[in-house]
């Protein structure tokens, strides 16, 4: 299934980060190095290259130019964010707002729902089943 069809199918694209780390393994090209099963500790970024410098809990680095954070609800990917932008900013009120930011927050959103006019899936993605036979979808998650 592509990114588009993804996106469509929930308006705003809401992933479990199983299903996103599944997604990237089986749609980045070879050449591209997913690190997995590696905890992330923190990240630099060089002003003047923009490359990004990955720091993992057992002392290894990888450098790369991209760094999509998949690493779940204690993110350090989040937590080095939100950190850089608070150290970058002078107002202490806005500051502190995005320190509070590291910590992860319950949105109290259990389910997402959105219409898409079937004449605008077909367009979109004509090879859906949902167009072709009843569906029931249904992801169950443990409460």
């Amino acid at each position: 299934m592509s990114l588009i069809c993804l996106r469509l199918l929930g308006g705003q694209l809401m992933l479990h980060r199983k299903d996103m780390v599944e997604f990237l393994l089986r749609n980045f090209p070879a050449s591209c190095k997913i690190h997995t099963f590696k905890r992330l500790d923190s990240y630099d970024v060089k002003s003047e290259t923009g490359k990004i410098t990955l720091h993992f809990f057992d002392g290894t680095s990888s450098v790369t130019d991209v760094l999509v954070g998949t690493d779940g609800i204690h993110s350090a990917t989040r937590g080095t964010m939100y950190k850089r932008l608070a150290f970058s900013i002078r107002d202490d009120e806005s500051r502190e707002r995005l320190f509070d930011c590291n910590d992860p927050v319950w949105t109290g959103i259990l389910v997402y729902r959105n219409l898409v006019p079937a004449t605008k899936l077909m367009k979109e993605c004509p090879d859906v089943e949902l167009l072709t036979s009843l569906t029931l979808v249904s992801h169950v998650t443990d409460l």
